[in-house]
């Protein structure tokens, strides 16, 4: 009997992978997959190459811009193991980096659910002829059914690939996960909203709960037994708020240490290096605020071994921005909820703190966003002083990407909030300004036709008598600013806009001041003549009095491209010019960036991405986003100059980037937006989201866009001129 038992287990450990072997890759089995692109030159080849030996055997050869080999695999190995991959590479030429990466999921390749995980190794530099070995390790979790391995040239090169192998390896010591088998919440009581009596703070309130605040979020990001999902997180922090509120310093630092002891054993590292880099949890050092044993224990954590599976966070594929996922939004809030309301604070803080790329780039301390939000948020007893308080976290993030809306998931909702209107934008005048300088709107588009309305290239310096510089510092404080003209730009719709149905502007026409009274409508009457205006059409670029179009010819020798509104017959009909304008004043849309990577003349990277470490929070790392092509339409005789103002925001830098890196190309204008990289939406409690950025962008050299807005090689310096564009003018100067 004790035999067959012996058997019985010993099977048992060889299911479970425990010792498993090595398992070699066949090259052969790679799928290649190819960059196809009319608009560049692209030959990319993949095979098995006889003549490339390594080991005895032949190796996989890949070739060509963006192409790429890779695999789809079973997951193996137990829980709570290392599965670690190697291999060899040999590069002989490259013009971008090579990128071997690992992205897990939680399904088969027929019903994946979600990814849940992603690991790179990136290869920039290799001796010619050389074989270089690489090695990832991948860290399994019960919920990895399958992972998808992948080689791919990031720009254009000539690659060798052999010796794959997948080994699992057990971790060495530390005892057993004991959450590690389960994913359900253990909390199972309702939630009952805290009976507040309080209605103001004393500053150790406001200090006990900040901290508390810091602790919640690390441990949600940093603890492996609250990652995984075991506990129902909100409602931990719902139980702590009380005792944070009556504790003196000491009871609350042993309160917040009994909580940390409180959520079992976990395995922990004895590297500590990749925290002494990481700003984002210097505050774990305080021990003047946290008491040497609280320190102690937040440092113990963070060395913990941890999977790469969270119930909370997900790392988008290829972005490799951090969403959120699973988190309540809590439709039925009570806007007095003090729970909830500092539950809106606590994750927006903590995101910024450990997955925001740009913190380092704040006017204003993070740590002071906290102590202010926690008090205003506890006063804020209203939807509109709620969503106030969201808006004013956002400031602090100096970031034009970042705001906060109401977005319910109900679709009756949406179609409710869409059609309402705000009651200070309820009439408005026909007028637009999309334009702002040196304290005045100058009007873009006008519809009306008495004398007291406001004509194109009217320059407004008063509303109501108020200065404009003075209405943007009232109306704009709760706009998020990367520099200080995408606030007044962002305020520019709700210049023709009032709560009243009679508004006076103060204008500059012909160098007269006039003090003008226009007719106020309704505003969907004022909608209603847009639309039927061809808002788009009418807004364009104006040049010696002529509205130019999509496509235009400029003294018949100068093409012009409005980014946002040309199509592929524009593009093609600008080939035929040496001389081309393309106006980025806009937020470009279709196929733009590979009908201009078209004009390129080689392989360069666009830009640096700065993307968060999902199992090390605060901890960013580097690769090369994205590369130009060489281009099928590129002509050494052709020059190109972009136009720039603040109105270019994200997309169009980044477009901007990537025409920069041929010296064909000249940037005309003035500073733009400041705000680069991709954007991700929080959940907030009352059906919130909360925007910010989620990827940093810099360019090659690691010089920085963000706030400071792209390289710009004539900067326009002058009143703008509405009738006649002046940045054309700069523009056709190049041209001579």
């Amino acid at each position: 009997m004790k035999r067959t038992l012996s058997f019985l287990f010993l099977l048992l450990f060889l299911m479970t992978g425990c010792g498993i072997k090595a398992r070699e890759f066949n090259v052969s089995a790679l799928t290649a997959n190819f960059y196809d692109s009319e608009w560049l030159v692209n030959n990319p080849e993949s095979y098995m190459d006889s003549s490339i030996i390594f080991k005895d055997a032949p190796s996989r050869y890949l070739s060509g811009y963006y192409s790429s080999v890779s695999l789809t695999q079973n997951s193996i190995g137990p829980t709570d193991s290392l599965l670690s991959i190697t291999g060899h590479v040999r590069i002989d030429s490259l013009a971008g980096d090579v990128d071997i990466a690992v992205r897990c999921w939680d399904g088969s390749s027929r019903k994946r659910i979600n990814h849940i995980g992603e690991f790179h190794k990136i290869i920039s530099f290799a001796k010619p002829q050389e074989w270089q070995e690489f090695r990832l390790d991948i860290p399994v979790c019960q919920q990895m059914k399958e992972y998808d391995f992948e080689i791919t040239i990031r720009g254009a090169g000539n690659v060798w690939i052999s010796d794959l192998n997948a080994e699992c390896i057990k971790y060495a010591s530390g005892a057993q996960n004991p959450f590690s088998a389960k994913t359900k919440h253990q909390h199972t009581d309702r939630y009952r909203p805290f009976d507040n009596q309080v209605r103001e703070l004393s500053s150790l309130q406001i200090e006990n709960l900040a901290l508390l605040g810091k602790i919640w979020g690390f441990l949600k990001y940093f603890h492996p037994n609250v990652r995984n999902g075991a506990k129902d997180w909100d409602a931990e922090l719902f139980r702590m708020i009380p005792l944070m509120m009556d504790a003196d310093v000491v009871r609350r630092n042993e309160l917040l240490l009994e909580w940390c002891n409180g959520l079992g054993q976990f395995r922990t590292s004895q590297d500590t290096s990749i925290f002494e880099i990481n700003d984002a949890v210097e505050w774990t050092k305080e021990v003047s605020v946290l008491g040497p044993e609280l320190s102690r224990k937040l440092k113990e954590i963070l060395l913990a071994d941890r999977t790469i599976h969270h119930r909370n966070l997900y790392q988008v594929p290829y972005v490799m921005s951090i969403v959120d996922k699973n988190e309540k939004t809590y439709p039925r809030m009570s806007f007095s909820d003090i729970n909830l309301k500092l539950l809106a604070v606590f994750r927006i803080w903590n995101y910024v703190q450990y997955f925001y790329p740009y913190r380092n780039l704040f006017d204003l301390s993070w740590d002071e966003a906290l102590k202010t939000a926690v008090p205003a948020m506890f006063e804020a007893d209203t939807r509109e002083e709620y969503a106030n308080v969201l808006s004013a976290i956002g400031v602090f993030t100096n970031d034009s990407h970042t705001n906060s809306a109401y977005m319910p998931k109900s679709i009756f909702k949406r179609l409710i909030r869409m059609a309402k209107v705000p009651s200070n934008m309820q009439y408005a005048a026909s007028f637009i300004t999309d334009k702002y300088y040196d304290g005045k709107y100058y009007v873009t588009w006008a519809l009306g036709e008495s004398e007291q309305d406001l004509v194109r290239g009217d320059a407004i310096i008063a509303i109501n008598g108020e200065s404009v510089d003075d209405y943007v510092a009232r109306k704009g404080c709760h706009l998020a600013a990367s520099n200080e003209l995408t606030r007044p730009r962002d305020l520019a719709l709700s210049v023709s806009m009032s709560g009243d149905d009679r508004q006076t502007y103060t204008v500059i026409r012909n160098r007269d001041t006039l003090t003008l009274a226009p007719q106020m409508k309704p505003v969907k009457e004022f909608r209603r003549e847009l639309y039927k205006s061809g808002i788009r059409e009418s807004t364009m670029t104006w040049f010696n009095g002529r509205e130019l179009h999509a496509f235009d010819t400029i003294n018949d020798t100068v093409a012009y491209l409005h980014a946002e509104d040309m199509t592929v017959t524009d593009f093609r009909k600008a080939l035929d010019y040496n001389r081309i304008i393309v106006d980025m004043r806009n937020y470009p849309r279709n196929m733009y960036q590979s009908w201009l990577k078209s004009l390129l003349p080689a392989i360069r990277p666009i830009a640096t991405a700065l993307y968060p470490d999902l199992l090390n929070p605060g901890i960013f790392h580097t690769m090369t986003s994205d590369m130009t092509g060489v281009g099928r339409f590129y002509d050494p005789e052709r020059k190109i100059v972009i136009l720039v103002d603040e109105q270019t925001q994200s997309a169009a830098e980044y477009t901007v980037m990537m025409m920069q890196s041929s010296p064909q190309v000249m940037v005309v204008g003035t500073t733009t937006a400041g705000a680069d990289g991709n954007i991700v939406k929080l959940s907030l409690p009352g059906d919130y989201v909360f925007q910010v950025g989620g990827i940093g962008v810099k360019y090659p050299d690691g010089g920085q866009s963000q706030r400071c807005g792209v390289r710009i090689d004539f900067p326009v310096n002058e009143e703008p001129d509405i009738i006649s564009d002046n940045f054309i003018d700069y523009a056709l100067a190049f041209f001579e």
